[in-house]
């Protein structure tokens, strides 16, 4: 189990310029120091570098898919980091693709063939039957 817990004032999905706090709770008897990351599509950046602050304010700008991320390190550790835990976050509307994977059972057709078609989904059901 995770001695570290995120969580945030908002839940997820939020708008842009949002007001969003960071805390984490620390379950451990240790002190340790905390550095708060956001990354979205490859990309991290770092909104507070290794503090013993437990939170952190967070006002997104651009609509996405983030993952919120923090590491925690003992105060006299050696190690870049001892702990981490990450929570996924959504700022605006992002669409999600429900379709992942369409398989066909020919590779080649005449005229006049049957073709079998098996769509599969992100999520079920994906279709109501009329």
């Amino acid at each position: 189990m995770n001695e570290l817990a995120i969580s945030c004032n908002l839940e997820s999905p939020q708008k842009q310029k949002s007001k969003i706090i960071i805390n984490i709770y620390n379950n451990l008897k240790e002190k340790l120091v905390y550095k708060y990351m956001i990354g979205c599509n490859g990309t991290w950046s770092v909104l507070k570098d290794f503090t013993e602050s437990e939170n952190v304010e967070w006002i997104p700008k651009n609509e996405g898919k983030y993952i919120l991320m923090v590491q925690a390190k003992k105060v006299n550790g050696s190690k870049s980091f001892d702990y981490v835990s990450r929570m996924d976050y959504v700022i605006g509307k992002v669409e999600e693709k429900l379709i992942t994977a369409v398989h066909m059972d020919k590779k080649k057709l005449k005229l006049g063939d049957k073709l079998n078609i098996t769509v599969s989904t992100s999520k079920m059901p994906s279709m109501i039957n009329m």
